[in-house]
């Protein structure tokens, strides 16, 4: 799954947000990453399976994970190099066979303001009630 979540301010309607994040979204698919984009994401990665591997916890759910999944304790090795491995046109190629898909767009407004959706002539409305349960019932 990907996900974008925008916020807009007050000056700009949820339409124009939607658009923009279109024209990013197409230009990534037509360009893909540049080196450096990609460096930082692979440093992301890097660093947040690293602090996952700072606890007792965190190592011992990588060893499980791979036991369990792949018969190899070891897999988060395996699974590092190939995080590494990834180029510019692996994630390009990945991104136009799922991103240039169908999807959706949620646009969460004020209840009796679907005026104020993204393309609001095109939208449905969607509502959900939350009962307050306490006790598991």
């Amino acid at each position: 799954m990907f996900q974008v979540t925008v916020v807009p301010r007050a000056e700009h309607t949820l339409t124009e947000l939607e658009t923009a994040v279109d024209q990013v979204i197409q230009k990534f698919l037509a360009e893909g990453p540049t080196a450096e984009e990609l460096q930082k994401a692979k440093a992301g990665l890097e660093l947040g399976f690293l602090r996952g591997l700072e606890s007792n916890l965190g190592k011992a759910n990588q060893l499980i994970s791979g036991a369990v999944f792949y018969g190899n304790p070891g897999q988060f090795s395996v699974d590092y190099q190939k995080t590494l491995a990834v180029t510019a046109a692996d994630v390009k190629r990945v991104a136009n066979q799922y991103l240039s898909r169908s999807r959706i767009v949620l646009s969460v407004v004020p209840k009796g303001k679907k005026d104020q959706a993204s393309k609001a002539t095109e939208s449905e409305a969607v509502s959900v009630v939350i009962e307050n349960r306490r006790g598991g019932k």
